[in-house]
Formats: C-alpha cells, sequence, structure tokens
C-alpha cells in the first residue's frame, strides 16, 4: 500500500476517533455545561416550594415575590416540558440527594395531551448519560424515531451552547433568577395580535395523551408515597386560548382525576382579557407575572388562616 493512501486512512481513523470521543464526552458531561441559574443542576438545596414545569411556569411566576412569603421558591422549567419528562427529571433529582417541601406540578392541555417529545433540546444538555438514555427509552417506547432525530439529540444538540459556553455562559445565566425569566422586561401586547397567534395554538385533542396520564399517576402516586406536598397550578392564558372547547374539555377531565386523587388543583383568578398581562397568548408580560406572583401569594395565605 502507498504511504499516501496510509496516511489518508490514518486521517480519517483519526477524525472518527476524535468525532466519537467528543460525542461521547459531550453525552456524558454535558450538564458541566448547564446554567448556574436555572435547570436540573441550579436546583438549589431544600427549596421551600419547587414548581415543576414548560415555559408557562418560568414566565407565570416570579420567584422573588413568592419566595417573600413562602420561603425559598425554584422553578424547574423547560420549553414544552411535559409529565412524562418531569417524572424523569425529578427521579433524576432525587438520585441526587435533592429535596423539596411543597411540590407544585403545571397543567397545561397541550403538552398533556400529545405524545413524549423534545421540544427543548436543553433538557439533554442538563442530564447524564442514564437521564439522556431515560428519555431516548421514553421517545422510543412511543413512536419509531428517525435516524436524524437520534442524531440531533445525541450528536448535535447544545454543540453551540457547549462549544460557547465560556463567552455565552454568563449573559444567558443573567436572563434568570432561581429559574425564573425576570430579569428581562416582557411587554404586554395588543387584542388583536393576541387574537391572531391564538389561532396557531388550537389544542389539537380533546383528551390527555394515555403515556402521559400514566405519567400523571407516577407522579401523584410516587409523592404520595414519599409524603410530599404536591398540588397542580394552571397558569393563566389569554382567553381565546382557554375557552377553547378541547382545552375545556381536557381540564374537567382532568380536574375530575385529580379530586379522585385527592390532590388539590389551583386555577387562579386572573384577569385574562387583558392584553397588558399577556406578552403572546399563553406567556405572561412582566407585569401579568407580577400580578399573578401577587395573587397566589394573597391564595395560599386566605389559605393558611
Amino acid at each position: 500500500m502507498k504511504k499516501s493512501s496510509i496516511l489518508i486512512i490514518l486521517k480519517i481513523l483519526t477524525g472518527v476517533f476524535i468525532f466519537f470521543t467528543l460525542v461521547f464526552f459531550k453525552n456524558y458531561y454535558s450538564y458541566l455545561f448547564s446554567s448556574t441559574t436555572s435547570g436540573l443542576m441550579a436546583l438549589p438545596e431544600n427549596p421551600n416550594y419547587l414548581l415543576v414545569g414548560s415555559s408557562l411556569t418560568r414566565q407565570s411566576y416570579d420567584p422573588n415575590i413568592l419566595g417573600s412569603q413562602l420561603g425559598k421558591v425554584y422553578l424547574l422549567a423547560y420549553n414544552g416540558n411535559q409529565p412524562c419528562m418531569i417524572s424523569e427529571q425529578l427521579r433524576f433529582l432525587k438520585k441526587r440527594g435533592k429535596t423539596w417541601n411543597h411540590l407544585v406540578l403545571e397543567f397545561y392541555p397541550q403538552t398533556s395531551s400529545q405524545g413524549p417529545s423534545i421540544t427543548d433540546l436543553r433538557i439533554m444538555l442538563d442530564s447524564d448519560l442514564d437521564l439522556k438514555i431515560r428519555y431516548l427509552t421514553l421517545l422510543g417506547n412511543e413512536r419509531d424515531i428517525s435516524f436524524s432525530e437520534y442524531y440531533e439529540l445525541i450528536v448535535t444538540s447544545n454543540i453551540e451552547l457547549i462549544t460557547t459556553h465560556f463567552l455565552t455562559g454568563a449573559l444567558i445565566d443573567s436572563f434568570s433568577v432561581d429559574g425564573g425569566y425576570v430579569n428581562k422586561r416582557e411587554e404586554g401586547s395588543s387584542e388583536e395580535r393576541l387574537a391572531q397567534e391564538s389561532a396557531k395554538i388550537r389544542i389539537v385533542s380533546p383528551k390527555i395523551h394515555s403515556a402521559q396520564l400514566q405519567c400523571w399517576k407516577d407522579l401523584i402516586e410516587e409523592s404520595q408515597t414519599e409524603g410530599k406536598k404536591l398540588e397542580v397550578w394552571e397558569a393563566p392564558k389569554f382567553f381565546y386560548v382557554s375557552s377553547d372547547p378541547n382545552y375545556q374539555e381536557i381540564k374537567a377531565t382532568f380536574s375530575r382525576f385529580l379530586l379522585e386523587k385527592g390532590i388539590r388543583f389551583r386555577s387562579f383568578s386572573f384577569s385574562d382579557r387583558d392584553p397588558l398581562l399577556f406578552r403572546d397568548p399563553i406567556h405572561l408580560s412582566t407585569k401579568g407575572r407580577e400580578v399573578l406572583s401577587k395573587t397566589v401569594l394573597e391564595v395560599i395565605e386566605k389559605d393558611q388562616n
């Protein structure tokens, strides 16, 4: 074999070796590049209230306002976070010795009516290898995963966050406090714009997906077995979204389900027709977040008296 051919083969093998080394490192140690102010790895020791959900949780509650009366409050939130993903995240935290006094889970018909999926790739970034495998198993049990989806989740996802971490990590961390997206001012919207955007977020199915329902049962059973205080909160949506018939049907079904399980379901009184309280149809503006957080404190204080 010619020397030039050997060199080409060696270069190819070296490239393959480097590629698999990087993939190995990313999947084992990506959590080392996690945010220090949000996500799984930033959970403080023994918060009094742990609120877990999607971007609705992150945008709806101000941990500083809630913490003024409730003690330490942390928001664990990922975009599109579903009950099945939340179940795995809580098991991961408990394996790492993390504890909390009150657990609050988010209810949103959109995330409960669909099969397991990952829409926020930071879910993979913040996970160790075992949790990544559990996520992928969840997805694989529900549907066939294409090679391109596997490749994205295992190989390419979060590469840009990892490679630029030392330059952008501090900037990303500066947006959040205790998991809440409170350091960036979010202005309200207009009714016309909210009406247009609401048409894009209709709830496709009026039923809770079977996999998500089972995960809800697991979450409740595990909390009750451990003697943990568990509640489910519904974050406000602009009335065009929350008045959707499928939304209303899932909510009614879920309310009955929680009642049978003995779990408190809180749907807070809120001006869901005031466009200045919403950044978009399902996320609150800064003003809306402040109004809701103060309402939460008033409701909890009233319950305690």
